[in-house]
């Protein structure tokens, strides 16, 4: 790990635009995109992609290269050849004529960074041109992460979770996040945040020629400086003919923009639901303990292992299930093939009165002008997932983990658990029979020595 650390650093930083052009009505306007950004880079132009990667095997380090592919016979072999030479960390940004979503897709596949058709307006090329530095959490082509957010039945807490996940991450920690509701006729994202959804999203969706940075923008609702929403509220009789193209399309771009994408995905199985799948990092599975929820949970599984076999899926139990028949949780994950991840608590009082201002949850709850601005940092929230990891490889709960743990400790006999519901009792009863074996607790003490306040 250290060689790589010291392999990177030594890498020269890269400077500077090369341009495979041949117009100069475009090199003119991509010079006054320069100037009117103040960049300090310098713009080089050659007429062929051969030159290009000439220079770039002799030394050359652009930061950007613009490859105008708009007369190839070959335009996606020419774009892997570009990008087998010119490396990872270089942005490819091709111009072409067509505009199609097919060739779009198969241009990013192929390893283009971003592709505009001409004439491209000062906007997109501003937007492509200009200096952003990879922020943390965003993937290593410098493009932000998607968080997918699906209950494997109804009323589960998905919709609810993916709001306060989303504002959690922009308001708490800083990073700029984008929340889209993808059910179009009866997502519930905006009505949360007391919020008009608009029509941007089903018309980007309907018409993705239209979708770019600028209109990417317009269409979204600014919640705070960090959070932007995109959602709809189509009639319940306005069929909408949704083209997953201009699906990948919008996630690209806003991918683009932002660091976080949290998408509220609707249950299903369409080409829609498949492409927010493969562009997820990671999955969060909202588990209802039913019968249907199990078979569905089983689907879900199959469905995310099929469609994002490299994204991180999440199991979490709901706590809002209401009065619906259970089945064991020995049972369930016995059905599932594995431990269920973690347990949302549900709390009915804060559940229900936030919504009513229009505030996310965490902003509405009792915990805000309390513990929770102390407890919810960074450092707390990073040694909470560490101690998930080692309660997934004694296959039990965090929660049976912190009530092991407890009694481990001498001079505890005995531990008192609180508990709300008779979820949350079964939860604390589930801890008794079995306990932590002498390397269970030095991983937990390992983490904990990283608290920035001893952990008594």
């Amino acid at each position: 790990m250290k060689s790589l650390r010291t392999a990177s650093a030594l890498k020269p930083a890269r400077e500077g635009i090369l341009a495979v052009l041949r117009e100069p009505s475009m090199i003119d306007r991509i010079q006054g995109v320069i100037r009117e950004l103040q960049l300090d880079d310098e713009l080089s132009v050659t007429d062929t992609l051969d030159d290009a990667l000439r220079r770039i095997r002799s030394g050359s380090t652009p930061r950007v290269l613009l490859l105008d592919l708009g007369e190839s016979a070959a335009p996606i072999a020419e774009v892997s050849a570009a990008r087998a030479v010119a490396g990872a960390d270089l942005k490819l940004v091709v111009l072409g004529t067509v505009n199609d979503v097919a060739l779009f897709r198969d241009l990013l596949s192929a390893g283009a960074s971003d592709y505009l058709v001409k004439p491209s307006t000062r906007e997109a090329l501003a937007a492509v041109l200009e200096r952003t530095s990879a922020a943390a959490g965003a993937t290593p082509d410098g493009l932000g992460r998607v968080i997918v957010f699906i209950g494997s039945r109804g009323g589960v807490g998905a919709t609810t979770s993916a709001v306060s996940c989303a504002w959690l991450m922009a308001t708490e920690r800083r990073e700029r996040v984008a929340l889209v509701d993808l059910d179009l006729h009866f997502g519930t994202v905006a009505l949360k945040l007391d919020l008009d959804p608009g029509s941007g999203l089903c018309e980007a969706l309907e018409q993705p020629s239209r979708i770019d940075s600028l209109f990417i923008e317009r269409a979204m609702i600014k919640v705070n400086d960090n959070l932007r929403v995109l959602a709809a509220e189509a009639s319940a009789a306005q069929h909408l003919a949704v083209d997953a193209g201009a699906v990948d399309m919008l996630l690209h771009e806003l991918r683009r923009k932002f660091v976080r994408v949290t998408v509220d995905l609707p249950r299903g199985a369409s080409p829609m639901q498949r492409v927010v799948l493969a562009a997820a990092s990671h999955v969060v599975v909202f588990c209802e303990r039913s019968l249907a929820g199990l078979r569905d949970t089983i689907r879900l599984q199959t469905l995310v292992r099929e469609q994002a076999p490299q994204a991180r899926l999440w199991l979490i139990e709901a706590g809002a299930s209401g009065e619906r028949a259970l089945i064991g949780k020995s049972e369930f994950e016995k059905g599932i093939g594995k431990s269920l991840d973690a347990n949302l608590s549900y709390d009915p009082k804060s559940a229900s009165a936030a919504p009513n201002p229009g505030q996310p949850l965490p902003e509405g709850s009792r915990a805000k002008d309390g513990i929770g601005p102390k407890m919810f940092t960074e450092e707390n929230i990073a040694l909470a997932e560490a101690l998930e990891d080692v309660a997934r490889t004694t296959g039990h709960t965090l929660v049976e983990l912190a009530i092991d743990w407890l009694l481990a400790q001498s001079p505890v006999v005995s531990v008192i658990a609180g508990a709300k519901t008779a979820q949350q009792v079964k939860a604390n009863a589930s801890s008794s029979g079995w306990h932590l074996t002498q390397n269970d607790l030095a991983q937990i003490e390992e983490v904990l020595s990283r608290a920035p306040h001893p952990i008594a």
